[in-house]
């Protein structure tokens, strides 16, 4: 496992929540590796013994509702045939729970949490109330979703129970141990890709390949600093499209945004590919015109 801060926070934090059979969120936005966390720890739980892990991913409207929800759990943990009316199936799955807990560590690992609905999440959070016997919160319930999840449980009801952490980007350090392979870089290339590629796997993963193959179809050895310059160049100008502004309301909005001033004829050349100044110091304003947009719009 590829052990980054987040990955030993994240660690941490699951096997405290279900030390105490608790409800825990893992948010971060899309490719900061939420997806590599749930495999990689999650993973390992599923192959013990002493587990039980019902994996759920709302993808569709069938999975949002609770019962469906409590379907696969019954299903998960006992493979038995499931009740057809609600409270037949809550009945179940309070009986189920509390028979296979005294045995087994059972994990509810949600990912897309953020799909769900609210009344789903509120739900999930009475299911988790049931108890059995003497016993209370017989499972425990992760969820791992995107920063609107937050929003979805900032209330009274479901913000004080159900802790959370955030994914943070990768240091520049921690972006290295995510490709795969550095010799296909020149060294200046590599340290350029490095300082270039946004901090997250996904990202990451994508630029490597996207790279590589265009290495193998110029049949080059090794990606070269003129191919990544170029690379990443295409790749801010379509994130500046992205925008859907006119030249001139962008030109307001990275100098408000940045405090940097770019002319409309210089802005709209770089737009176009055509600058003729400096690209180098072009493209790192643009990158942090980019990146600055979008922390905003968090």
């Amino acid at each position: 496992m590829v052990k980054t801060a987040n990955v030993t926070k994240a660690d941490k934090f699951i096997q405290h929540t279900i030390g105490r059979n608790g409800l825990g969120c893992i948010v971060g936005e899309k490719g900061t590796g939420k997806t590599f966390v749930k495999r990689k720890i999650i993973g390992k739980y599923q192959e013990k013994s002493s587990f039980k892990v019902v994996e759920i991913t709302p993808i569709d409207d069938n999975v949002k509702n609770i019962t469906q929800i409590m379907a696969a759990m019954i299903d998960d943990i006992s493979g038995e045939p499931i009740r057809r009316d609600s409270e037949s199936r809550r009945r179940q799955l309070r009986r189920v729970l509390g028979d296979s807990s005294q045995n087994y560590t059972i994990i509810l690992a949600i990912d897309e949490a953020q799909d769900l609905h609210k009344s789903t999440i509120r739900g999930i959070k009475k299911l988790h109330e049931l108890g059995w016997g003497t016993h209370d919160k017989l499972f425990t319930v992760l969820f791992f979703g995107q920063p609107s999840f937050e929003t979805k449980i900032n209330d009274d009801e479901l913000g004080p129970r159900i802790r959370k952490i955030k994914m943070q980007p990768l240091t520049k350090a921690e972006k290295g141990l995510f490709v795969p392979d550095k010799t296909v870089f020149t060294s200046k290339a590599y340290e350029q890709f490095i300082r270039r590629v946004k901090p997250t796997p996904l990202c990451i993963e994508q630029d490597y390949e996207q790279l590589l193959s265009l290495a193998q179809d110029l049949d080059l050895d090794q990606i070269d600093e003129q191919m990544l310059s170029d690379y990443y160049s295409i790749d801010i100008r379509q994130h500046l499209r992205s925008f859907g502004m006119s030249t001139r309301q962008m030109q307001k909005d990275i100098e408000e945004t940045t405090g940097e001033r770019v002319s409309v004829t210089a802005l709209s050349q770089y737009k176009n590919g055509k600058y003729a100044g400096d690209n180098n110091k072009m493209d790192v304003l643009m990158q942090r015109y980019i990146h600055q947009k979008v922390c905003a719009s968090v």
